[in-house]
């Protein structure tokens, strides 16, 4: 599982390598452009692949300042299929990332930098 090293405005670390674009981490692999149909509003469809993939808490980093909501049906369909779902703001969003996934949890987090 990925390790986050780093987040500043903008920016993400995860193991070496620097990002510079909202990204979703996967227990298996990193998915390095991860856009929504509308900027800041997280909707179902921009997460169709996350709810394809197994996993116990979905963590959703926010942006700095909180800027980004998230949709009413993404809490439902959370909800509906027993995900724990987690938003804070972006540097908070790695921090419970990175103390979680110590403990064998599938942890998928989607992060928005800025």
């Amino acid at each position: 599982m990925a390790n986050i090293k780093h987040y500043e405005f903008g920016r993400v670390t995860v193991d070496d390598v620097i990002y510079g674009r909202d990204l979703i981490i996967y227990p298996d692999k990193v998915e390095t452009s991860w856009w929504r149909d509308v900027n800041h509003l997280v909707q179902l469809k921009d997460l169709q692949n996350v709810f394809n993939t197994p996993l116990q808490i979905l963590i959703i980093g926010t942006g700095p300042s909180n800027e980004m909501k998230i949709a009413d049906s993404v809490k439902e369909a959370c909800d509906s299929k027993g995900i724990k779902l987690i938003t804070e703001n972006t540097e908070k969003a790695c921090k419970i990332y990175n103390e979680l996934k110590t403990q064998n949890i599938k942890i998928v987090i989607a992060l928005h930098l800025s």
